[in-house]
C-alpha cells in the first residue's frame, strides 16, 4: 500500500513523499527489452533559483529535510557563471543540488526567464554502465550535448600525470566517441565520475536529463565536469 505526504518546498514547489512506490520516472524510461536495464536509480536532482537566493534556498532544504552541504561551486566562464550548493541527506542516499546565476547573462538566468521562475533544471539517472546506457539512448534518437575535442586533449594530459588511473584503453576510446565527461579526485585516480547530459527534451530549454556512473565509490560532483557542462550549454544557447 502506497502512502504519500506533501510538504511545501522552495517557492511554490510542493514535494510529495511516497512510501512503497517505484519511481514513475524510471518506469517510463526503462527500455522495453528486459535485457536493457542499465539505469539503476536517480542519482540527484538540480533546482535553479533566482540570483541571491542560493543561501536562503539551501538553508530552507537543510532545515526541511536535514540536508547538509556536500560541496560548493563557483563556476565562472568568459561570459557568465553560477554559484551552487550540492546537498546530501545524512544517509548519503539523497542528493539535491541548487544553482543560482552569478550574472544577468548566466545560462541559469536564461533558464529562469524561460521557466518563469525557479524550477528543476535536470534529473540525473544513475547507471552501472554509462557506455551501454548512452548507446541504448542514442539508438532511441535521444540527443546529447556536444563536448569540444579540446576537452579530451586536456583530459588525456591530466590522466597521464595521475597515479593508478583505471580507465582502460577501449573505455577511453568509447568515452571520447560518446562525448562523455570524466573526472576524479586528485588523490584517487581509480575513483571515476563519468557524466553526460542530454539536449533539452522540451521545446523550451528548461529541462534535461543527466546520465552518471560512479566508480570506486566516488562521491560528489566533478568541478571540471561542471565547468564543461556550463560551457556546452552556453555553446548550444549561442546556436539559437
Amino acid at each position: 500500500h502506497t502512502q504519500q505526504l506533501t510538504i511545501q518546498g522552495w517557492g511554490d514547489f510542493q514535494h510529495t513523499l511516497l512510501t512503497n512506490a517505484s519511481s514513475p520516472i524510471l518506469t517510463s524510461i526503462r527500455p522495453a527489452s528486459e535485457q536493457q536495464n542499465s539505469i539503476v536509480g536517480i542519482d540527484h536532482v538540480v533546482l535553479n533559483v533566482g540570483q541571491h537566493q542560493l543561501a536562503a534556498a539551501s538553508d530552507w532544504y537543510q532545515n526541511l529535510f536535514d540536508f547538509q552541504v556536500q560541496q560548493s561551486f563557483d563556476i565562472q566562464t568568459a561570459s557568465s557563471g553560477l554559484y551552487s550548493h550540492a546537498l546530501v541527506d545524512r544517509t548519503g542516499q539523497i542528493q539535491f543540488n541548487i544553482n543560482e546565476p552569478s550574472s544577468p547573462n548566466s545560462q541559469i538566468q536564461t533558464f529562469l526567464d524561460v521557466n518563469g521562475g525557479a524550477g528543476i533544471q535536470h534529473i540525473a539517472l544513475r547507471t552501472a554502465n554509462i557506455f551501454q546506457a548512452v548507446t541504448e539512448m542514442r539508438s532511441q534518437d535521444l540527443s546529447f550535448l556536444p563536448i569540444p575535442q579540446s576537452y579530451y586533449t586536456n583530459l588525456k594530459s591530466r590522466s597521464q600525470q595521475a597515479k593508478d588511473f583505471s580507465l582502460q584503453h577501449q573505455e577511453w576510446q568509447d568515452l571520447e566517441k560518446s562525448e562523455i565527461l570524466l573526472d576524479w579526485p586528485d588523490n584517487n585516480a581509480s575513483a571515476l565520475l563519468m557524466q553526460i547530459f542530454t539536449q533539452p527534451i522540451f521545446a523550451q530549454p528548461n529541462f534535461f536529463f543527466e546520465i552518471i556512473e560512479r566508480r570506486g565509490q566516488v562521491q560528489g560532483f566533478g568541478e571540471g565536469n561542471f565547468m564543461a557542462l556550463f560551457q556546452a550549454i552556453e555553446q548550444e544557447e549561442q546556436k539559437n
